[in-house]
């Protein structure tokens, strides 16, 4: 056709030479399967470091892995991997938030099975470790520090540096309606009292 449009013809010849260059480009089983698997090994090994471990190594997943600054051909070359590694540093990540969080509602609950008992907040979480309320002080992988409790006013305040790795006192960041945005870049994460 001279019209400039393409035809059925021409759209079958268009989707064939892209199919071919995909079958050219992209890695055989074998080959995808050896990346993935030293991948996993890498992410095996970085599950065992905390947040704050990475961070003061400077650590960079994408780069760790190769998907930093890839070519055009490379990226095309694993596409599988390329769209499923980032995800998976996520969800170490979410892992990570998801233990701390639980932590966080064990010591809240202590703290205040302490307060019924004993009449008044503990001054330190080491009280609820002497006193056998928990086993342990619970840790904040953004800081490598047990979580920071303080007693306030009639009340407590319980919360992870969050993924800053800076203590900010405790404060929170709020989205546009106004909801405590609770693993923000730039805030603490406060598990109690729950803000809202």
């Amino acid at each position: 056709m001279g019209n400039g449009n393409m035809n059925f013809e021409d759209s079958n010849h268009a989707s064939y030479a892209i199919s071919l260059g995909f079958a050219l480009t992209i890695a055989n089983r074998r080959e995808t399967m050896k990346k993935f698997e030293n991948a996993y090994g890498k992410y095996e090994q970085w599950t065992k470091t905390t947040p704050w471990q990475k961070h003061q190594a400077n650590f960079d997943a994408a780069r760790e892995l190769g998907l930093a600054n890839e070519s055009f051909v490379k990226v095309a070359r694993y596409p599988f991997y390329n769209t499923l590694m980032p995800a998976i540093e996520r969800v170490i990540e979410i892992s990570c938030r998801n233990k701390v969080q639980c932590e966080a509602a064990i010591t809240t609950l202590a703290i205040m099975r302490y307060k019924q008992d004993k009449g008044d907040y503990p001054e330190t979480l080491e009280q609820l470790v002497e006193a056998g309320y928990l086993k342990e002080i619970p840790m904040d992988p953004w800081s490598d520090k047990p979580l920071v409790y303080r007693k306030t006013e009639g009340n407590f305040i319980l919360y992870s540096v969050g993924k800053n790795f800076v203590d900010d006192g405790g404060q929170v960041i709020r989205d546009d309606k106004g909801k405590v945005k609770q693993w923000a870049d730039e805030s603490d994460s406060v598990f109690w009292p729950v803000i809202k």
